[in-house]
C-alpha cells in the first residue's frame, strides 16, 4: 500500500514495469536477463517513464497484483536471430486490459553482444518518444559500438636509412623492368618491320630488322635479369638485421 501510494503521489509520468524479455534459443536465459536489466536502464535515461525496480515489481506481484500496485502500464520485450540479423520488439501494454497500446520493432545484423547496446538504446527511446511524445521524452541515443565515431589514420611508422636505402633499390629495380618492357615493344615493331620487308623481296631491309630484334632481346634480358639482381639486393637489405636498431 505505502509503495503504491509514493507512486500515486509522485512524479505524473507513467508509473512502468518492465516484464522480463523472452527469446528463442540462440539466447539464453542470463543473455535475456541482462538484456532486461540494460534495457531497463536505457528506459531510466529517456527520462519518460517511472520504471518500476524489479525486486519491488516482484515483490507488488506477490503481494498486490499489477492493479493494485499503482502500475499504469507494462512493457514487454523480446529478441530473436534470423540469420545475422537480431530482431527486437517492444510492446507498452496497459495494465488492466493487456491491450497493446504501442509497439516498437527494431533490427540489427551483427554478433549478439555488439547489437545489445544499440538495441537497448534506440528501443527505449523510440518507446518514450511514441508514449510521450517527441516533446516530452528525452532520450540519449548514441551509436552502435560496432560503428566508430571517427576514423584514425595510422601513424607511419620510422624507417631507418638501411630501410630507405633498400625501398629506393627496389624502385630502381622498378626502373628496370620498364626499360625491359619498353625493349618489347621495340621486338614486336620490328618483328613486323621484318616479315614486312621479307614480303617485299628487300632482303637488307630484312636482315637489318633481323639484328634489331636481336639487340632488342638482348638489351630486353639484360633489364629484366638486373632488375631481378637489384630487387633481391632490396629485399635483402631490408629484412638484414638492423644491429639492435629500431
Amino acid at each position: 500500500m505505502l509503495i503504491g501510494l509514493a507512486f500515486a503521489q509522485g512524479s505524473k509520468l507513467p508509473n512502468i514495469a518492465l516484464i522480463p524479455f523472452t527469446g528463442d534459443e540462440h539466447i539464453s536465459k542470463e543473455q535475456l536477463d541482462f538484456i532486461t536489466g540494460r534495457f531497463a536502464a536505457e528506459l531510466v535515461q529517456t527520462k519518460a517513464f517511472n520504471v518500476l525496480e524489479r525486486s519491488r515489481m516482484e515483490f507488488i506481484l506477490k503481494e498486490q497484483g499489477f492493479q493494485e500496485s499503482g502500475v499504469d502500464n507494462m512493457v514487454a520485450g523480446s529478441i530473436v536471430q534470423f540469420g545475422p540479423t537480431f530482431m527486437m520488439r517492444l510492446d507498452y501494454l496497459d495494465v488492466g486490459t493487456g491491450a497493446i497500446l504501442n509497439s516498437v520493432d527494431l533490427q540489427m545484423e551483427g554478433e549478439l553482444h555488439e547489437v545489445v547496446d544499440f538495441l537497448c538504446q534506440h528501443g527505449s527511446a523510440s518507446l518514450a518518444e511514441k508514449v510521450m511524445g517527441t516533446k516530452d521524452a528525452k532520450p540519449i541515443i548514441s551509436k552502435p559500438a560496432s560503428i566508430p565515431t571517427e576514423i584514425k589514420l595510422p601513424q607511419s611508422s620510422h624507417l631507418s636509412w638501411k630501410r630507405k636505402i633498400a625501398l629506393g633499390i627496389v624502385g630502381i629495380a622498378g626502373l628496370e623492368v620498364l626499360g625491359g618492357v619498353s625493349h618489347d615493344d621495340d621486338i614486336s615493331k620490328n618483328e613486323i618491320n621484318y616479315r614486312a620487308a621479307w614480303v617485299e623481296g628487300n632482303y637488307s631491309a630484312a636482315v637489318t630488322a633481323y639484328d634489331n630484334v636481336k639487340h632488342a632481346e638482348s638489351k630486353r634480358n639484360e633489364d629484366y635479369y638486373a632488375a631481378l639482381g637489384t630487387a633481391l639486393v632490396g629485399m635483402v637489405l631490408w629484412f638484414w638485421p638492423e644491429g639492435g636498431s629500431k
